[in-house]
């Protein structure tokens, strides 16, 4: 399903687990008429599919802070709120619990810097080890000062305009 280039055996071993994880409840919630994101059915695939790959991340980085991007992060927040199907497959997935700090990157320009060398970092990863993906959405980081003006609109602009075969 995913195009990977781990090297590791154990490591391509545990990618099964987050490819076949089940997130079609997240798929209708974001695509349903009377949620506030209302984004297509393959929106909703493309950044659920995104989502993935980012858990995959947090299980072969685990001491890393991880920042997703927007649309990766509005994913997680309506996984998160099925807290049963979130708890469980957290469980599945890591062994544990995998929270999620919202205030990163907003608590000063300092802070603001870290976040967007941490929202780099993932980047790079994922390039790493999805090397045949596309640009993941808009390369605009989850919750930081300089994005927080922005608006889900242009967001799914960008999205939209961009130019991925699927």
């Amino acid at each position: 399903m995913f195009g990977i280039s781990v090297n590791n055996e154990s490591k391509r071993a545990l990618l099964p687990k987050f490819e076949n994880l089940d997130l079609e409840s997240i798929i209708v919630k974001l695509t349903h008429p009377k949620d506030i994101h209302k984004w297509s059915r393959e929106k909703a695939e493309y950044a659920v599919s995104q989502y993935k790959k980012f858990l995959f991340l947090n299980a072969l980085y685990p001491e890393q802070e991880l920042v997703p991007t927007i649309e990766i992060d509005n994913v997680w927040h309506v996984h998160i709120l099925d807290t049963e199907k979130y708890r469980n497959d957290c469980q599945y997935l890591f062994g544990r619990f995998l929270d999620h700090y919202p205030y990163s990157g907003l608590k000063g320009q300092q802070d603001e810097k870290e976040h967007l060398n941490k929202f780099k970092l993932s980047q790079t990863l994922l390039q790493e080890l999805f090397p045949s993906d596309d640009v993941t959405f808009s390369k605009i980081p989850a919750h930081s000062s300089s994005t927080s003006s922005a608006s889900f609109s242009s967001v799914t602009l960008a999205y939209s305009s961009s130019n991925r075969s699927s």
